[in-house]
């Protein structure tokens, strides 16, 4: 009995997360744009980001299993034993997760340095033109950030207003 309830639980838990990928296909559909290959990225983003989501509660719900079943060892050693290498594995696989998106972050970060839409958005692309162009703030901000200190002209914060400043007179 126990072994069917704990996957109804799971689904019961993580259904709102998967109803909300229901609009995982950012185009095509009634008042929607036509489909382009930035959309093909939009959705593989869409389904990691879910995928992200429903790893993250079924982690959590895992762990609460794993520190219930230690409390309730009673002294059995092979029941906490048990216990803990479920709790160590589930943190090891969320470890695995972060680990894997700092890593294509860094890479990004290295070896894109011409194209800094890619730089900075990766993981939050946007179809719409209007979306993903750079506010002045950010491109100032990111300017700033790439100069030696030296070539502020003050703070930081006085590096970003004489660049908006600049920007401003353009």
């Amino acid at each position: 009995m126990k072994k069917k309830i704990i996957p109804l639980i799971l689904i019961g838990l993580t259904l709102p997360v998967i109803v909300f990928g229901a609009g995982l296909v950012p185009c095509g559909g009634k008042g929607e744009p036509e489909c382009t290959g930035c959309h093909l990225l939009m959705l593989i983003q869409n389904i990691l980001n879910l995928a992200f989501q429903v790893i993250i509660i079924v982690a959590i719900i895992l762990l609460m299993v794993s520190g219930f079943n230690m409390i309730f060892a009673a002294g059995n050693e092979k029941k906490y034993a048990s216990a803990w290498k479920g709790f160590t594995n589930v943190l090891i696989g969320v470890a695995i997760m972060v680990l894997a998106w700092a890593i294509i972050n860094t890479v990004l970060y290295i070896f894109a340095p011409k194209m800094p839409e890619l730089k900075q958005n990766w993981y939050r692309i946007k179809c719409n033109p209007a979306e993903t162009q750079i506010t002045p703030q950010e491109d100032c901000y990111n300017m700033c950030k790439n100069l030696p200190e030296t070539d502020w002209g003050g703070t930081f914060q006085d590096c970003i207003n004489n660049c908006l400043k600049a920007k401003q007179t353009q």
